[in-house]
């Protein structure tokens, strides 16, 4: 009887949290029971107490079970009640105004642009990280591929690593690891929450595909990425903390030329004429493009596991560039080195100017390196350094700079304006300069 007497104590303390009504009715059933609790005790036959009692349990049973009930329903309750849903403060993606950023940034490589967003704005839409996006981006050397994925960074504000794949290597090799690079992003994304909702771009993934390269753990490299991308978690060292990273959320890039592939593959799709820069069919007006590659391409040729490739839900082949989409890169683009250098001068009151001819002549010159787009700031750079030296040491006396056509073969072939508006070649002045500045010596 004590154990019973505790039970309804028990009972009665737990129904303390219900509303004044429920609680009266608890204690009043409590204060009932202790009195014939005490009547009990006063018989001394244990018979007729297990007698009494069992009068007792079935007088009270249905009192009993709505207790029960009561206190079921309120724990339901709370339970079931409504808990304010927290906003999203997802915003509606405008398409058009990504689209827009996009192209300021990169121009031509319209269905590399396309899926890339579709992809990033899908990714965005799912709440099921196993139905996420994953971009392979197969192109030229200089074609755009590191430029997307870091636009979308930037659009997107999600922090970005670009790993260099040909750096990474298999455990028990020298080399870096994984855990190394994520330990970056989080630096950078200022918390491991936002890095894991970041970007990781596998650069050059192609190289360790290839057997060109001497890597005996390529392959190995590879495998080891399979369950990267399809999230799983990584004991990182974060301020001398260990913390888990979980890779399921992030977005996820992979480049690579893959021109061996290209020039092996026996595709279908794949014609026999040449791709890229010596291409026979070049065009000035539009991108050269790449032949279609299938996946059974990149495992042939590319040696690429096709677990790996089949991870990849979306790859988009970049083009190649021609005179003319590099000349609209070096005037369009707002990543441009030219326009970068014109905004530059003109906060000291330079105005650079350059001739049609000049853009020609870098453009030739990008695509005689083979290097795309990514040789242009420094064609840019050398063309303009002498005439810049020569402006800055005397801001009083000249205006403008004018690039020429014969400026990037020779940095001395251009054009300086003075405050008048007059125009002088920088050769003609620098050879003044060294005749006025001749000492004589001995007569």
């Amino acid at each position: 009887m004590g154990n019973l007497e505790n039970m309804y104590i028990e009972l009665t303390l737990e129904l303390e949290n219900l509303d004044k009504e429920k609680s009266k009715l608890a204690n009043d059933f409590l204060y009932e029971f202790i009195d014939k609790y005490h009547e009990l005790q006063q018989y001394n036959d244990i018979n007729k107490i297990k007698i009494e009692l069992s009068k007792i349990m079935q007088k009270e049973e249905q009192r009993i079970n709505k207790l029960a009930q009561m206190y079921e329903i309120n724990e339901t309750n709370i339970e079931q009640q409504e808990i304010p849903k927290e906003e999203n403060n997802t915003k509606l993606i405008n398409v058009k105004e990504v689209k827009k950023y996009f192209d300021e940034k990169i121009i031509g490589q319209e269905e590399a642009k396309k899926d890339v967003i579709s992809a990033i704005v899908m990714n965005k839409l799912s709440d099921n990280s196993s139905s996420k996006n994953n971009c392979l981006l197969v192109g030229p050397t200089g074609s755009g591929k590191t430029l997307i994925a870091e636009a979308v960074g930037k659009c997107f504000d999600m922090p970005i690593e670009i790993i260099d794949t040909t750096q990474l290597t298999v455990p028990g090799y020298v080399g870096a690891d994984i855990e190394d690079f994520l330990t970056r992003l989080v630096i950078k994304a200022g918390s491991i929450e936002k890095a894991e909702q970041g970007i990781v771009v596998f650069d050059e993934i192609d190289k360790k595909g290839t057997s060109s390269n001497g890597d005996i753990t390529g392959r190995g490299v590879l495998n080891t990425l399979l369950p990267f991308i399809q999230g799983t978690t990584y004991d990182i060292k974060v301020n001398n903390r260990i913390q888990q990273f979980n890779t399921s959320r992030l977005t996820i890039f992979a480049t690579g030329a893959f021109t061996d592939v290209a020039k092996k593959s026996n595709s279908k799709n794949y014609s026999n004429n040449n791709i890229g820069f010596d291409s026979a069919n070049k065009k000035v007006n539009e991108d050269i493009q790449y032949k279609k590659l299938e996946i059974e391409d990149f495992v042939k040729y590319g040696n690429m596991p096709i677990e790996l490739m089949g991870r990849f839900s979306v790859i988009t082949q970049l083009s190649g560039h021609t005179i003319e989409s590099l000349k609209k890169i070096l005037t369009f683009s707002n990543e441009s080195a030219l326009l970068m250098e014109k905004e530059k001068l003109k906060k000291i009151n330079i105005e650079l100017r350059w001739t049609e001819g000049y853009l020609d002549s870098v453009a030739k010159q990008a695509i005689k390196l083979k290097t795309g787009a990514r040789s242009l700031k420094s064609i840019v750079e050398k063309s303009i350094k002498e005439a810049r030296w020569e402006v800055l040491n005397n801001l009083d006396i000249y205006s403008g700079i004018i690039l020429t056509e014969k400026s990037p073969n020779d940095n001395l072939d251009c054009n300086l304006i003075d405050s008048s508006g007059n125009v002088y070649n920088l050769k003609d002045i620098i050879d003044s300069k060294d005749k006025s500045e001749l000492v004589l010596v001995k007569k």
